[in-house]
Parts: C-alpha cells; structure tokens; sequence
C-alpha cells in the first residue's frame, strides 16, 4: 500500500467526524443485549486510526479485557499511542496492513472494523485475515457505510428534496465508483452476504440509531459540535470556479453528460449554501451505518 493511501494527515478529520456514526449508549446496548459479552475478550480493532473505537468500546466490557489496534498509517499510530498513555486497560498498537497482521492464529476473541472496509477493494481478504486471528466461537464484528441511505434520509427544512440532491444521480454515480475501484461506499447493507461467503456463522446485523439534529433554534454547545463535525465531513463547502470545474470534468469521466454533472453540481452548491446559513438551518442527518456481526466456527 503507498504512503497516500495510510491517512497520515487525517486525525482532525477523524477526531471531529467520527462522533457523527454511533451512540455510546447504543453501543452499550449491543455489548450487553445484543453481543452479550459477559467475560473479559482480547480485542483487535482494523484500521483502528488513532484509536477511536477502543476509546468509546473498552470501558463497556468485562474488566480485563484488552485492545489491539492495527493501522498502516504511523502517523495515527502515533497519536493514538499518545492518548491511550493513561488508559485503565491493557492496549498495544500494532503498524501493519489489514491484510497480513503479524499475530499468530486464534489469538483474540474478538475482531472488528470501523468504517474501512468501504475503503479496501479487496474486503474479503481483510475479512479473512480477521477470521484467521480470531479464535474458534470468537465473533466478527463490522460497522461500515450506507451511502445511498444517508442521501435519502438527509433533510433540510424550507427547500424541497429534489433542489439540493439528485438520489438517482448518486445511486449511479457510487455504483460507477465502485465499477472502476473496487471500494464500495454502500458495503454496509452487504456485509451479511460478504460474511456467509468466509464461512462465518449465525449472521445478524443491526443499523445504528445515530441522527445527529441541528435546530436554528437551539444553539448551544452540543449543536455547535454537530456543526462542526458535519462541516469536517463536507458540508458547507465552498468551491472555486476551478473547484467547481474539476469537479464537472470528474463526474464527466464517471460517465455523465456535462448538462447531468453541471445539473447535479448545482444541487450541491444549494445544499451547501443553506448549511452555512447556520442562523436559519434545520437539518437532519442519519448515518445509517450497519453493524454487522457472525461467528468463526473452524
């Protein structure tokens, strides 16, 4: 994997966005309800960044239970590294690609990932070196994307659907994407077909209940947080005529006329345009992000 690819200057970015994906009380609920993990695990996280999901995931478990994160960017390694130092449980990182981790076979009762497989053209590989590390009855744990979902249920208040996104538009646009790279911003939904095909048992998946809300209204901390976090995933941006022709030329070369990429660019500056209207804006915005979880049996 090249240097581009290892997300070494994306820890803002992953610190201000990843709050936007999951409640820790969900969470809770799935580790005692759902998952029902009752005695301490080993847990390995891929692609763990700088460590975010061991951060909300480890103090919900048993006491004594311990996290391995794996990342290929040594920049998040770093950094997460730093913020574990006083952490009350065992952690180690570990700087490696997904796909060929240097632990031995059946080390830890648990393997899971967050928002990455979307990014790998080849996830079954990466899921088979998640099986091959996790012991026999140890479970698969994956948390991934559904784009087209957080597209339809996207709204904004005083404007019609239709004047600031095009979901046809974009259901084409992600399948021709996924045509030409292999990576997949809507592998969420997929995720149980995927682990029937690596042998893994007993398949359940669950959406997560995340909707983050921005009220005109209701400023306060909290919202401002969501703001912020929201802006660091895109929202509100404001191009360049040489941004905005980029950016036609782009969806030209996914395979759309220019009247379709013009039409569809223009939707997008509206959005945007009534994002940064922070004093009028009414927004609601799930993540829609699949849990999908199974059983190694070897």
């Amino acid at each position: 994997m090249s240097k581009m690819n290892t997300w070494d200057d994306k820890f803002d970015y992953l610190k201000l966005t990843r709050s936007l994906y999951l409640n820790v009380d969900y969470l809770q609920f799935l580790v005692e309800k759902v998952w029902k993990i009752t005695k301490k695990v080993d847990v390995v996280d891929f692609g763990c960044g700088y460590g975010y999901l061991g951060l909300v995931l480890m103090p919900l478990l048993p006491e004594g239970s311990t996290y391995t994160g794996v990342d290929i960017s040594e920049e998040l390694i770093k950094k997460g590294r730093e913020i574990f130092k006083n952490v009350p449980f065992n952690y180690k990182f570990i700087l490696s690609s997904a796909n060929d981790v240097p632990e031995n076979d059946d080390t830890f009762d648990i393997a899971i990932c967050n928002s990455v497989l979307m990014h790998i053209p080849e996830p079954d590989v990466v899921l088979a070196e998640m099986k091959r590390i996790t012991k026999n009855d140890g479970m698969i744990i994956t948390c991934e994307s559904n784009w087209n979902a957080v597209n339809a249920l996207l709204y904004i208040d005083g404007i019609k659907k239709s004047k600031i996104t095009d979901l046809g538009f974009l259901q084409t646009l992600f399948e021709r994407v996924h045509e030409k790279t292999k990576t997949d911003g809507n592998i969420g939904m997929k995720m149980p077909v995927i682990m029937v095909r690596n042998n893994i048992k007993n398949i359940q998946a669950r959406i997560s209940d995340s909707v983050r809300i921005i009220l005109a209204d209701e400023k306060n901390e909290d919202q401002d947080s969501i703001y912020t976090s929201l802006q660091s995933d895109g929202f509100g941006a404001e191009l360049t005529d040489e941004q905005k022709s980029g950016k036609i030329n782009w969806f030209i070369e996914q395979g759309f006329s220019r009247e379709e990429a013009t039409d569809y660019l223009e939707k997008e500056i509206k959005l945007n345009e009534m994002f940064r209207n922070r004093d009028e804006l009414n927004m609601v915005y799930a993540a829609a992000m699949t849990f999908c979880f199974g059983y190694v049996r070897k």
